[in-house]
Parts: C-alpha cells; sequence; structure tokens
C-alpha cells in the first residue's frame, strides 16, 4: 500500500473588481481591490491594495497580526503604523493608533473582553498602559456568551436582555 498527499499552495494574490451602484440616483463606484498572501507566514494576509492605500502586515511566529502599515499616494513618503499585541492564548489585548493613542481590551474568564479603556499616549510596545479613560467597563455577559451589561465611558449602564 502507498500514500500520496497533494498540499495546496496558500493562495498568492486575489482581487474583487470594482462595483458600481446607485445611491439615491447617483452612481457610485469603489475602487477593486487587491490581496496578497503568504509573503512571511504560510496563507497569512500580507498586504491590501486598491487606488487609495496600500496596507503591509507583518505578523509573529503564531500567524497573528501584530502590525500594519498603511500608505496613502497622497502621503507616500510616511505611512500610518498600528501595533496589535495579544494574550498567550491569542486574545487581543492592545491595538496602538498613529497617533500614539493605546486602547487596551481587559480580559477576564473565557477571554472575555471585561474593559476598554484608551490612553492618549503610549509608550508603544505591548507593555499595558495604564491612567487612561474607560470607553466601557464592568462587561458583563450571558451563560451563552452574549453581552448583558456595561458601564460606558459617559458612565451610562446598558443592560441587555434575550427573549
Amino acid at each position: 500500500m502507498s500514500w500520496s498527499f497533494f498540499t495546496l499552495p496558500a493562495p498568492v494574490s486575489a482581487g474583487t473588481p470594482a462595483i458600481t451602484y446607485s445611491v439615491g440616483g447617483q452612481t457610485v463606484a469603489t475602487n477593486s481591490v487587491a490581496y496578497a498572501y503568504d509573503h512571511d507566514f504560510r496563507g497569512s494576509l500580507w498586504s491590501v491594495n486598491n487606488t487609495t492605500s496600500t496596507t503591509a502586515y507583518t505578523h509573529d511566529g503564531f500567524g497573528r497580526i501584530t502590525g500594519s502599515a498603511q500608505t496613502t499616494p497622497a502621503n507616500a513618503t510616511s505611512s500610518f503604523n498600528f501595533t496589535y499585541c495579544y494574550s498567550l492564548t491569542d486574545a487581543l489585548t492592545s491595538i496602538t493608533y498613529p497617533s500614539g493613542r493605546q486602547v487596551n481590551y481587559a480580559l477576564g474568564a473565557g477571554d472575555l473582553v471585561t474593559a476598554v479603556q484608551y490612553v492618549a499616549s503610549a509608550s508603544g510596545g505591548c507593555a499595558a498602559a495604564t491612567g487612561g479613560t474607560n470607553y466601557a467597563s464592568s462587561i458583563g455577559y450571558t451563560a451563552a456568551g452574549g453581552l448583558s451589561s456595561m458601564t460606558l465611558g459617559n458612565s451610562n449602564t446598558l443592560a441587555q436582555s434575550y427573549t
């Protein structure tokens, strides 16, 4: 008995055509988008390009996106850089925006987000920044994992029920 295996290669590129549609009697066209894969980690998204911008992604050894850099034709000499950080269990814990603002996600049981906090100017990297303002806190969940409650940054409380 002999066995043979056929392995499909990861996609190198794919794209979507421009789409034209009508809104309020006006014709609107979207840009076509090209996706490139598998440049630094097998099968992962490497870049997205259209006529408006190009976004390139970097990955860690687990294939998670750890950074992205967006470049626009009008500002081709510099890019807008984002940094993404994760917990040991692969849950997103923070995003740092080009402005330096860092948004942190506090995780509870089952890696469910229990608070979302921003820090106006983070030091960068994946160290948790502190001393910011809450977008949402005391986030609670139902047994099935649906959102049940949270306190918003303006101190209003949201309560959600499911029937």
